[in-house]
C-alpha cells in the first residue's frame, strides 16, 4: 500500500489501493451536521444514496481527519478501516464502506440515533417520575416512542450484557480495544449498544500484547494497573476498563473516580483501593467489577464469563424475555448520589462476599434527586 499526506493540501489526500467491495462513490455521499468530534477527527451524520445497492436514502456517520491531522492519525484512520472491514456483530460498529479516492479519506459506518451511551445515561436521568409508576401516567407520544421510557435496572443489565457480548466478539478477533468506556459505546434505535471508536484499537495477531511505546492522551481512569505502569495492552486489561464501564452504567454516566486526580490514581491502585459500591448497585454486580479491577490480569474474568454472569443477572430481574429486545417499561431510575468530596475508596482485598439477589430487588423504587444529580456531572 502507497500512502503519502501533502502538507500543503488543505484537504489531506493520499493514494490507497482501492478496494472495490468497500469503496463507495464520493458524489452519493451528502455530509450533514457534526455529531462530535475530538483533537484530530470528527463524525459527521450524512445521508447516502443507493448504499449497498438499497434504494433511496440512508441515514449514516461519517468518521474523518480535521485539518490539522498529521500522518500518525491518517495511519490511525486506515487501520481502523482495515479493522472494520473485519468485524461484523449487532453489538459491534458495522462499516458500510468508504470513499478513499480522490479526496480526504471517510469511513461510512452505521449511525447510532442516540449516541454515546455516557450522554444517554445522563440524559435520561432528567426523565422524572412523572414518567413512572402504571400506564395512567402515560401519554401517547411516550407509548409511541418506547425509547423515552424511564431505565429500569433490567435495562442497565442488559446496557452491560450488550456491550459485554460486543467485547466477547472483539476478544475473539484476538482484538484489543484500549478505550473501552461509555463514551466509546454508541446507542442505536431499540436501545441496541454498538462498540465503537477503533482510533485507539491495535490488532494483535502475532502477540497478545500491545506495548505502547510512544506518549501519548491516555484515558487514565478507565486503564488497567499494567497498562497504566508497563503500557501493557491486553483483552484482560479491556476486562479492567469494562469495569468502570459497569461503574458508568449503575451511576447513570457518573465520572469515575469523583474528586480524584489522574496523577494520584497511580499510588491508590497499587496499594489496592478500588471505587467504593455506588448507591443502589447490588452486591452481584459490584463483585463483578471488583474482580475486573484484580491486579493480576489473569484473575479477571474473561467476557465469556462476564456475558453468562450478566444473562443470569437479567434473569433475576425478570426482565429476560429475549435477551437481544428491550425490557419492560418496569420503572426504576437512579440517583447516584456521589459528590465530589464524598466517594471513598474502598480497599479489594476486604470486600465482602456477594449476597444473593432478592428476587424482589427490581420493585424497590428509586425516586431521589434525579435532577440534582444531574447537574453535578
Amino acid at each position: 500500500r502507497k500512502q503519502c499526506v501533502s502538507s500543503s493540501s488543505q484537504n489531506r489526500h493520499f493514494q490507497n489501493d482501492e478496494d472495490p467491495k468497500w469503496e463507495f462513490p464520493r458524489k452519493n455521499l451528502v455530509l450533514g451536521k457534526t455529531l462530535g468530534e475530538g483533537e484530530f477527527g470528527k463524525v459527521v451524520k450524512a445521508t447516502a444514496f443507493r448504499l449497498k445497492g438499497k434504494a433511496g436514502y440512508t441515514t449514516v456517520a461519517v468518521k474523518m481527519l480535521k485539518e490539522n491531522a498529521s500522518h500518525s492519525e491518517l495511519r490511525d484512520l486506515l487501520s481502523e478501516f482495515t479493522l472494520l472491514k473485519q468485524v461484523n456483530h449487532p453489538h459491534v460498529i458495522k462499516m458500510y464502506g468508504a470513499c478513499s479516492q480522490d479526496g480526504p479519506l471517510y469511513l461510512i459506518v452505521e449511525y447510532a440515533k442516540y449516541g454515546s451511551l455516557r450522554n444517554f445515561l445522563r440524559e435520561s436521568r432528567k426523565v422524572g417520575p412523572s414518567y413512572m409508576g402504571n400506564d395512567a401516567n402515560r401519554n401517547s407520544s411516550y407509548l409511541e416512542n418506547p425509547d423515552e421510557r424511564a431505565l429500569t435496572m433490567g435495562d442497565l443489565i442488559s446496557f452491560a450484557w450488550q456491550s459485554s457480548r460486543g467485547m466477547q466478539y472483539l476478544a475473539e478477533m484476538k482484538l484489543v480495544h484500549r478505550d473501552l468506556a461509555a463514551r466509546n459505546v454508541l446507542v442505536a434505535e431499540g436501545r441496541k449498544m454498538k462498540i465503537s471508536d477503533f482510533g485507539l484499537s491495535r490488532d494483535v495477531y502475532e502477540e497478545d500484547s500491545y506495548v505502547k511505546r510512544s506518549k501519548g492522551r491516555i484515558p487514565v481512569k478507565w486503564m488497567a494497573i499494567e497498562s497504566l505502569f508497563d503500557h501493557i495492552y491486553t483483552t484482560q486489561s479491556d476486562v479492567w476498563s469494562f469495569g468502570v464501564l459497569l461503574w458508568e452504567i449503575v451511576t447513570l454516566g457518573g465520572n469515575p473516580y469523583p474528586g480524584i486526580a489522574p496523577e494520584r490514581l497511580f499510588n491508590l491502585l497499587k496499594t489496592g483501593y478500588r471505587m467504593e459500591k455506588p448507591e443502589n448497585c447490588t452486591d452481584e454486580m459490584y463483585n463483578l467489577m471488583l474482580r475486573c479491577w484484580k491486579q493480576e490480569p489473569d484473575k479477571r474474568p474473561t467476557f465469556s464469563d462476564i456475558s453468562k454472569e450478566l444473562e443470569k443477572m437479567m434473569v433475576k430481574s425478570r426482565d429476560y424475555l429475549d435477551l437481544a429486545a428491550s425490557t419492560p417499561a418496569d420503572a426504576l431510575l437512579y440517583d447516584d448520589s456521589l459528590s465530589e468530596e464524598d466517594t471513598p475508596l474502598v480497599d479489594c482485598s476486604n470486600t465482602p462476599l456477594p449476597r444473593t439477589l432478592p428476587s424482589t430487588w427490581i420493585e424497590n423504587k428509586l425516586y431521589g434527586r434525579i435532577s440534582h444529580a444531574f447537574t453535578r456531572f
